[in-house]
């Protein structure tokens, strides 16, 4: 009995979301409901340089940060990088990982030596 009620009560909820999600389209077939964001406004880079390491750089998701990157990542060792623009090139090409829903959004060797990384 209490497996009936389960099931009955599942399939309740499943028609509510179902029905709640065609209400939300509307009635009119030619209307369209985007919601796509402008991912340009939802993330910023800011690189900053540290003394006798180098430059990095920190990902920001809508104000918070979401990564914290002081070092030149694929390579051992704790070496920044050699120039601003460099950790721009690579905070930007996280940041297209992540928009990717590239999780996390690993560096390999061949994307710095492609972007002319000095390390």
């Amino acid at each position: 009995m209490f497996e009936f009620k389960k099931g009955k009560i599942i399939l309740i909820l499943l028609l509510f979301a179902c029905n709640f999600s065609f209400a939300q389209k509307g009635t009119n077939p030619n209307e369209k409901i985007t919601t796509k964001k402008n991912k340009q406004s939802e993330f910023s880079i800011k690189t900053y340089n540290t003394a006798n390491v180098g430059w990095g750089f920190d990902i920001y998701q809508k104000g918070k940060m979401l990564i914290h990157q002081p070092h030149i990542p694929a390579i051992s060792g704790n070496k920044g990088f050699k120039t601003e623009i460099e950790a721009k090139k690579i905070g930007t090409l996280m940041q297209k990982k992540i928009e990717k829903n590239i999780m996390p959004p690993t560096i390999e060797i061949k994307e710095l030596d492609s972007l002319k990384i000095k390390y």
